[in-house]
C-alpha cells in the first residue's frame, strides 16, 4: 500500500492513500513523504531525526527570509495573471458607468483587492517584526521581490509593493532605514521613478511602450484614462451621438485586453533543465544519457537535485501566498509601529544604563542599592566628637567633588593663572568654590 507521512506542527501522522488516486505529485504536502509498506506491518516508517526535518518544513514557509524572492514574484505574478485575463471588456464598462451588481464587475473588484492585499502583506511583514536586523532584512526583500516583478512585468505588483515601502509607519523606522544598504537604496529609488505622476505618468508609459507582452499594467493607471475618456467628452455634440468617444474608450478597453492575453505561468521543469545545460526527453531519460561519462553523470545529477530544490521552494512558496498574514486595519499597524519604537526605547535606555559602569547582568535592585548606599570613603562623626547630639538625626554624607565635574573649577584652573598650577589652592579658595 502507498502511504503518506505527513509532518505537522504537532506529531507526525501516517495515512493510507487510496487505490486509484492520480496526479500524485499535486496531493503530497509540504513537508510530506510516500512510501511503500505491507498491510499487517506496523513497524516506523521514518526516524527521529527525519521526523523533525518534516516539522521544521512545515514551519518554514511562514518565515518570509527563508523564501527565495524570485519564486515569489513568479507566484505573485501566476496569480495576478489568471485574475487579469478573466476581466471581461464589460466589466470595464460596467465599473465606467457604476453599475452595481453581484456579476457588473466582480473581476475588477477581486484584482483590485488583490492589489491592496500585497501593498499591506508588504506593511504588515515588516512591522509585525520587532528586531531591527532583521526588519532591514526583511526590507531588502521586499526590493528584491520588486525588482523581479519588473523583470517580469508585473508592474501593479511592483508598484503596490513600492507603495508599502513608501507607507508613513514604515518610513518613520528611521533605525532600520540606516542598516539598508546603498545598492538596495539605489534600487528602490529607480524602481520609484516609474511611479513619477508628472506629464502623466510619461515614464511609466515608455516602460509599457518598450515592454514585451504579455504584461500586466499599473491598474489606477488605465482606470484613470477610462475615467478621464469618460468625464472629459460630451456623450452628445448638437443632439448627436458623439461615437467619437465611444470609439475612444473601446480602443481603450481592447489595449487592455490586450496586455495579457493569456495566464503569465512559471518556466516548467523541463525549460529549467534546458537553461542548466540538459536537453533529455525525462529526467530518468538524462541519468541514462550520461551514465557512461561519470563527470557528465554528476553534474546531472546535481542538477536534478537543482530542479528537486526549486520545485520544493515552489510548493513553500505557494502554501506561503495561499494565505499570507495581512492587516489592513491602520490602528492595529500603529500599535505594532507604538511597539517597535518602545523596544527601541527601552534597549537605548539599557545602552546608557549599562554606560554607566553596570554589568548587563546587573540588576535593577542592586543598581538603586548600590546608588543609594553610603560610600566607604564618607565618614560620619561620631557622637563623642560633640560635633553631633544623639537626639538629632544623622547629617548627611558630603560629596566629594572631583575636577572634571565642577565646572567652576575647571574653568578657574584654566583661566591662564600659570601658578594655581605650581601650588595646590589654598583653603579659603576652595571654601568660596
Amino acid at each position: 500500500t502507498l502511504v503518506t507521512v505527513a509532518g505537522r506542527e504537532g506529531p507526525v501522522r501516517n495515512s493510507v492513500l487510496p487505490e486509484h488516486l492520480a496526479d500524485l505529485h499535486n496531493y503530497i504536502g509540504l513537508s510530506s513523504r510516500y512510501y511503500l509498506k505491507k498491510r499487517d506491518t506496523l513497524a516506523t516508517l521514518i526516524q527521529e531525526e527525519v521526523q523533525q526535518e518534516m516539522i521544521k518544513d512545515s514551519k518554514i514557509h511562514k518565515q518570509i527570509l527563508k523564501l527565495d524572492p524570485l519564486i515569489i514574484a513568479q507566484e505573485f505574478t501566476r496569480i495576478d495573471s489568471l485574475v487579469f485575463t478573466e476581466i471581461d471588456a464589460t466589466e470595464y464598462l460596467n465599473d465606467l458607468w457604476g453599475r452595481d451588481g453581484l456579476h457588473m464587475h466582480m473581476h475588477i473588484t477581486k484584482f483590485e483587492q488583490m492589489t491592496n492585499n500585497h501593498l499591506y502583506w508588504t506593511v504588515t511583514t515588516i512591522l509585525q517584526e520587532q528586531s531591527c536586523t532583521r526588519r532591514a532584512e526583511i526590507i531588502k526583500h521586499m526590493i528584491k521581490i520588486a525588482k523581479y516583478l519588473k523583470d517580469l512585468r508585473n508592474f501593479n505588483t511592483m508598484f503596490a509593493i513600492l507603495s508599502g515601502l513608501s507607507h508613513s509607519l514604515v518610513q518613520k523606522l528611521k533605525p532600520t532605514w540606516e542598516k539598508i544598504p546603498g545598492k538596495y537604496r539605489k534600487i528602490r529609488k529607480d524602481l520609484e521613478l516609474f511611479m513619477d505622476p508628472t506629464r502623466n505618468f510619461v515614464k511609466y508609459r515608455n516602460l509599457v511602450k518598450g515592454s514585451d507582452r504579455p504584461l500586466i499594467p499599473y491598474f489606477p493607471v488605465a482606470k484613470k484614462d477610462l475615467t478621464f475618456i469618460y468625464l472629459g467628452n460630451d456623450s452628445m455634440v448638437e443632439n448627436m451621438v458623439n461615437f467619437e468617444k465611444l470609439r475612444m474608450i473601446a480602443r481603450e478597453v481592447k489595449g487592455c485586453k490586450q496586455y495579457c492575453l493569456k495566464p503569465m505561468m512559471p518556466p516548467p521543469v523541463e525549460a529549467v533543465m534546458v537553461q542548466l545545460g540538459n536537453t533529455p526527453k525525462s529526467l530518468h531519460g538524462s541519468l541514462r544519457i550520461k551514465f557512461k561519462s561519470p563527470t557528465a553523470y554528476q553534474a546531472t545529477i546535481n542538477n536534478l537535485k537543482r530542479v528537486y530544490a526549486q520545485h520544493h521552494m515552489r510548493k513553500r512558496v505557494g502554501a506561503y501566498v495561499v494565505q499570507p498574514y495581512i492587516i489592513t486595519d491602520e490602528v492595529q499597524l500603529d500599535v505594532l509601529h507604538r511597539i517597535i519604537n518602545a523596544v527601541h526605547t527601552h534597549k537605548k535606555s539599557e545602552k546608557k544604563t549599562d554606560s554607566h559602569g553596570y554589568s548587563p547582568g546587573t540588576s535593577r535592585s542592586n543598581r538603586t542599592s548600590r546608588q543609594g548606599s553610603v560610600p566607604s570613603s564618607t565618614s560620619i562623626p561620631s557622637p563623642k566628637q560633640g560635633s553631633v547630639s544623639s537626639d538629632s538625626p544623622p547629617p548627611s554624607p558630603k560629596r566629594t567633588s572631583t575636577l572634571g565635574r565642577n565646572s567652576k573649577l575647571s574653568s578657574f584652573m584654566n583661566g591662564g593663572n600659570k601658578a594655581i598650577n605650581k601650588r595646590p589652592a589654598s583653603p579659603k579658595i576652595w571654601a568660596a568654590l
